[in-house]
């Protein structure tokens, strides 16, 4: 299985790295300098392959959301530049994956198609390596089917009132508040958002089964 040819590249999982410069700031110049030789290598993959393959619009990924999550991590992301590969098949998908260390340095990888995230998200997670002046620096690419990637947008909803929930737990926290973060109301919004976005991920990976079929 192609999936088990990923498995023996000896690629560690994402959550063995971290970006080679640790300074925020020079990492984060560091992935500005290089989002346009990123966006035209992305490119370039896709029309080798003959495949949908972008970029983040914008490129860096903003301030806001980097200082937000090194904030709680202290751990600078990896996704600071990112690109996805959108497919119409789990073959496709796997294809796509197999050859992705022709066009980028692969550094890490994570097979979520078999290992799914707890919300039921599912993609193969590749980190990359972007060359450049000074040290190397590191970006994430995502291969995955066109059902979660159409799904995303509308999963974004929810997982932004997710993060608002988050953020307010987290303030709360620093201002001394014990026990309980969120009201009744919060914590019930935030289970069932939750659940909702399980909800639509398991649906959606049903849809892609139901078209793998023959």
């Amino acid at each position: 299985m192609q999936c088990a040819n990923l498995s023996l590249r000896g690629w560690p999982d994402p959550g063995e790295v971290e970006q080679p410069e640790r300074d925020f700031f020079v990492a984060y110049a560091a992935a500005r300098a290089r989002a346009g030789a990123f966006a035209a290598q992305v490119q370039h993959l896709g029309t080798s392959m003959g495949v949908a393959a972008t970029a983040r619009p914008g490129g860096v990924k903003g301030l806001e959301r980097l200082v937000e999550k090194y904030t709680l991590s202290l751990t600078l992301p990896l996704d600071l530049l990112g690109g996805k590969v959108v497919v119409n098949s789990l073959r496709e998908l796997y294809g796509v994956a197999e050859r992705l260390d022709e066009f980028f340095p692969v550094v890490a990888y994570k097979d979520r198609i078999l290992s799914p995230q707890k919300s039921g998200y599912r993609d193969v997670q590749f980190i990359v390596a972007v060359e450049g002046t000074g040290l190397r620096h590191y970006a994430e690419i995502k291969v995955m089917h066109r059902v979660f990637d159409e799904l995303d947008v509308h999963e974004h909803k929810l997982y932004e009132i997710r993060r608002s929930l988050e953020a307010q737990q987290k303030e709360r926290r620093a201002r001394g508040q014990v026990g309980e973060l969120l009201t009744p109301v919060e914590r019930l919004v935030y289970e069932q958002v939750g659940q909702g976005s399980r909800d639509l991920y398991a649906g959606a990976w049903a849809l892609v089964q139901a078209q793998e079929q023959p």
